[in-house]
């Protein structure tokens, strides 16, 4: 059996739950050389429903890349199919503070209420 590399495996974390350290990046869209150009959601679709398949547990987000409704309806079915629980998966985003918006007070609660809006 082939050994994991050192920077793929999973970090203990000190509540005691494990993280990928590894995530997959939801920027599902066009990028241009002056930026991006806007999200296509049938790359998200198959882009995250094939992570899931493939075993990632991390996934990389931000407001910007408009990915996050549609992260949430995917998990949301694995978890009512009992495919996975929340606790096997961690969701990482950014904040935009160049969009002008300051920087968020609350971060986890503005993330989690934007998946929770799908």
């Amino acid at each position: 059996m082939a050994q994991v590399p050192m920077e793929a495996r999973p970090v203990k974390l000190s509540n005691g739950s494990e993280f990928a350290p590894i995530g997959f990046g939801c920027g599902f869209g066009a990028w241009a050389g002056d930026g991006w150009k806007g999200f296509r959601p049938e790359l998200g679709w198959l882009g995250i429903t094939l992570a899931l398949k493939s075993g990632y547990r991390n996934f990389d987000t931000s407001l910007m890349y408009g990915s996050h409704r549609v992260l949430g309806t995917c998990l949301g079915q694995a978890f009512a199919t009992g495919q996975l629980n929340r606790s096997d998966v961690f969701i990482t985003t950014r904040s935009p503070i160049r969009l002008g918006l300051g920087v968020p007070t609350r971060p986890r609660a503005s993330a989690s209420r934007t998946l929770a809006e799908q």
